[in-house]
């Protein structure tokens, strides 16, 4: 059974115990459904970063040793959805999913224009947090969020490579890379990590809301540097 499967479960028998229980509370259960906006840089990527030779035989292309620089993209934007349940008027754990859109970006090599890579990557986690609800007395309706939690992510990279000519000089030799056409490497990135999160909210009505969270992950992802942070604003609906 992998986490996915984990998690679907997990929200499931929470929702239904929680909705048989005899003293529910009225708006116990909500929903929700937002846009989610995520910032992190990705570093160097084994088994992604290579160099272009090792697109071609190595007994014969071995001088050739043309450097790709890093042309990940660093902002993620996609749709986010949410299910939670209020213990009391304070606190609420909470189940999240967030999916990008895939973000490409490209680079063409230098010597004889040998190389073109296009790099395609999206972002997709699931989380689990609990959420602290303070009321603000002097604004009416208004309550500040903060939450913490842990978060499962997969980054999904696509790099291709084309072959733009089908020889080329180097050191003085000329190399025949003719039927090489293009080469694609793909690659699964998976971390799990604890994150923190404010954000404020107001309650349009009984039943419907609307907030904004930021979020960091305060020790990055394998993959990135710094403190990847996200952005979401959600429309909520409560049972």
């Amino acid at each position: 059974m992998n986490i996915k499967t984990i998690f679907i479960v997990a929200l499931l028998w929470s929702l239904a115990s929680q909705a048989s229980a005899h003293e529910q509370t009225q708006g116990a259960i909500y929903i929700g459904t937002g846009i989610g906006y995520n910032s992190f840089t990705i570093n160097q990527v084994s088994g992604i970063n290579t160099a272009e030779r090792a697109l071609f035989d190595p007994s014969s292309f071995s001088l050739l040793d043309v450097e790709i620089p890093d042309i990940y993209a660093d902002e993620y934007r996609g749709l986010s959805f949410l299910a939670g349940y209020r213990f009391n008027a304070s606190w609420a754990v909470e189940f999240g999913y967030f999916r990008s859109a895939a973000e490409k970006s490209g680079w063409q090599g230098e010597i004889g224009d040998l190389i073109a890579a296009n790099t395609k990557i999206r972002v997709e986690y699931f989380s689990v947090d609990a959420v602290g609800r303070y009321p603000l007395a002097s604004l009416n309706k208004v309550s500040l969020l903060g939450a913490v939690g842990v978060l499962y992510q997969e980054v999904n990279i696509v790099r291709q490579y084309n072959v733009l000519v089908t020889t080329v000089a180097h050191s003085g030799e000329v190399f025949d890379s003719a039927g090489l056409g293009s080469r694609t490497n793909e690659k699964y990135i998976f971390d799990t990590r604890l994150q923190l999160g404010v954000g404020m909210q107001y309650d349009v009505t009984d039943a419907l809301g609307v907030r904004a969270m930021l979020s960091a992950i305060p020790a990055g992802f394998s993959v990135s540097e710094g403190t990847p942070y996200s952005l979401n604003a959600a429309l909520l609906y409560r049972f």
